[in-house]
């Protein structure tokens, strides 16, 4: 019998990025390659999960997913915006069929070319 690991309800695009040099020597984020669709179950944080991590004031999401080709610098885009990454991914693996990767995102800036 399949989970919600294996059978997810949601849909999401991710755009990698890497770090470059400026113009002036800081280090800007700038995309890698072209997004890629993914399958996941998306969920809302709790409220003490957003105030322990500092987020309470900000409109966050929780990812699960079975594998995630992404990194701290990745963004995804769902629901009409463009969500960035808290953190680094946190990969779960302690039994055999449940191994799943939990990314926690927040909401940015308005998407106007995805999902």
């Amino acid at each position: 019998m399949a989970g919600l690991l294996d059978k997810p309800k949601h849909a999401l695009q991710l755009q990698k990025f890497v770090l470059t040099g400026g113009s002036l020597g800081q280090r800007k984020p700038i995309a890698d390659g072209e997004r890629v669709t993914l399958r996941c179950n998306i969920q809302p944080l709790d409220s003490a999960e957003r105030i322990s991590r500092g987020l309470q004031l900000e409109v966050t999401r929780r990812i699960s997913i079975r594998r995630w080709p992404g990194d701290y610098l990745s963004r995804v885009y769902f629901e009409g915006f463009e969500w960035e990454t808290v953190g680094e991914p946190e990969h779960f693996a302690m039994g055999v069929r449940t191994p799943h990767w939990v990314i926690i995102v927040k909401r940015g800036a308005r998407d106007g070319a995805g999902l």
